[in-house]
């Protein structure tokens, strides 16, 4: 079902969400820079035929979802806020993040924000913890090209010209997925200001809450999956090595062959990855309950041990008195 939501600030934030009525969590997908909620398109298919409910939303500047005025609406925190706000109004307790590259970083926001209402779970696709590129090479690209960009993003009418906004499209309908080609596309989906001011926002983020972010992610007790792509050269494989060594309880899985979009590249890889994941977690629960009710049932043994015992001191204590009775008589 296609919904629109008014975020804190007045931002009309676009996204879809397919509930079943279950215990199973629900599986919020987040997408990367100049994306939208189809990159995940396969993946939810996937989920939704294993019974799961799932969520799928533009962020602020991309996709349906309405562009800031502002350098300032892309402040790094907002959106997480986005996030929450779309959780509180499904009134969604019960969650799990999946998210790509901006995604996965925006959910880790959200962990650190929002500790009174944590996920269950993470899964950190193609992901870092802290800004992954040179100044002034955003992408890894050559500062003149990275000059460029910005020339682009501050001249709308140049820009407008050259790069006809197309709307949102569906990228997995694409059939050349290479990271040249699907970055051209993003220009032409997402504006071109909206992906510099967004990267802007995370290098200020990054820059100014590292060892903060750091110092949550060390103490976080959720279960993470951490999936990496082989060939990666936007987030190399480093950055999700030191995620995972960061946090304690998590897994780290890499996709041989996979380049920086794995959600369209690789979707059935990733569906399997994350399936696996999601099963390990209902076995440790099941065992988890298991523990719980052998512990109970061994409790109300004790007690009833207890109860016989105190039933055999009762009967020794009046045997007790009664001789003594006797004795006393006896005596006199």
């Amino acid at each position: 079902m296609e919904r629109y939501l008014e975020s804190f600030d007045g931002i009309r934030i676009y996204y879809r969400y397919r509930k079943e009525q279950n215990n199973k969590p629900v599986l919020v997908f987040l997408h990367g820079v100049g994306g939208n909620w189809t990159v995940w398109k396969e993946e939810m298919k996937f989920f939704d035929r294993m019974g799961y409910s799932t969520l799928a939303l533009d962020f602020r500047g991309h996709g349906l979802s309405e562009i800031p005025n502002s350098d300032d609406g892309y402040n790094f925190v907002n959106f997480a806020k986005d996030v929450k706000h779309v959780l509180d109004r499904e009134k969604i307790n019960n969650y799990i993040l999946i998210g790509h590259s901006l995604g996965g970083g925006v959910s880790i926001n959200v962990c650190g924000m929002y500790p009174n209402q944590m996920p269950k779970a993470l899964i950190l696709v193609e992901t870092c913890h802290r800004y992954p590129f040179e100044h002034g090479k955003e992408f890894h690209v050559s500062p003149f090209i990275s000059r460029v960009f910005r020339f682009l993003a501050k001249h709308e009418h140049f820009r407008k010209h050259n790069f006809p906004h197309m709307g949102e499209i569906d990228f997995t309908k694409h059939i050349d997925k290479s990271e040249l080609s699907i970055f051209w596309r993003s220009i032409h989906v997402t504006p071109l200001k909206s992906i510099i001011a967004t990267i802007d926002g995370i290098q200020a983020f990054s820059f100014n809450h590292l060892q903060q972010t750091e110092e949550m992610l060390e103490h976080l007790k959720l279960p993470v999956l951490i999936v990496a792509g082989s060939e990666d050269s936007v987030i190399p494989i480093q950055f999700s090595e030191e995620l995972h060594h960061l946090i304690k309880n998590s897994k780290l899985k890499v996709l041989m062959g996979a380049y920086h979009r794995a959600p369209i590249q690789e979707p059935e890889d990733l569906c399997v990855v994350i399936h696996e994941f999601l099963d390990g977690m209902k076995k440790k629960h099941v065992v988890k309950k298991k523990v719980k009710k052998k512990s109970k049932s061994k409790l109300y043994i004790e007690i009833d041990k207890l109860k016989k015992e105190l039933k055999d001191i009762k009967k020794l204590l009046k045997k007790r008195v009664k001789k003594n009775k006797k004795v006393k008589k006896n005596k006199k």
